[in-house]
């Protein structure tokens, strides 16, 4: 008997529950058929979602603090060389973006074996053409390095009273 109130209950919940979420569907829908291309650059859609509850943003890895660490990241993964992870994140902090973009894209195309050799390959090609070229191969948006702590002040030993004595 109570299993029965139960089954009745969880309908009767699970009938409300979808009747709000189509009610908050046709809702999103009609405003967004009624706005105007200002209203859309808003946030009023952020704030007209379909869910009765707001979705969070996923969560940021919080090992990555620079773009470089990402993009060495990326290019470890792309090229299945997980290995050589500081190898790409020395090369992504000291080599220009558009010859890390012209190798990465020629690595792309490529059906190699060892597509990290090959990517390292390319790069070295590059900068020798924008050497001989005159170009500045290295990363202008190089970060600057993190300031030096003050030191420490070092602890003198306490005088005591035998010191005074003598």
């Amino acid at each position: 008997m109570s299993s029965d109130r139960f089954k009745a209950a969880l309908a009767k919940y699970q009938v409300d529950l979808s009747s709000q979420v189509s009610v908050a569907k046709s809702q999103s829908v009609k405003s967004a058929q009624d706005s105007s291309f200002a209203d859309s650059t808003t946030d009023s859609k952020l704030s007209a979602s379909p869910l009765p509850y707001q979705v969070k943003p996923p969560k940021k890895n919080p090992y990555i603090s620079n773009p470089n660490q990402l993009r060495a990241l990326q290019l470890s993964s792309k090229f299945g060389d997980q290995d050589h992870k500081i190898l790409y994140l020395n090369l992504c902090k000291n080599v220009h973006p558009t010859i890390i973009d012209q190798a990465e894209s020629f690595v792309s195309d490529a059906s190699a074996h060892n597509k990290g050799a090959l990517f390292m390959w390319r790069v070295k090609k590059i900068k020798q053409e924008w050497q001989e070229a005159g170009k500045n191969w290295r990363n202008p948006h190089k970060l600057p390095p993190k300031p030096k702590r003050k030191p420490r002040l070092k602890k003198t030993a306490m005088p005591t009273l035998f010191d005074s004595c003598t």
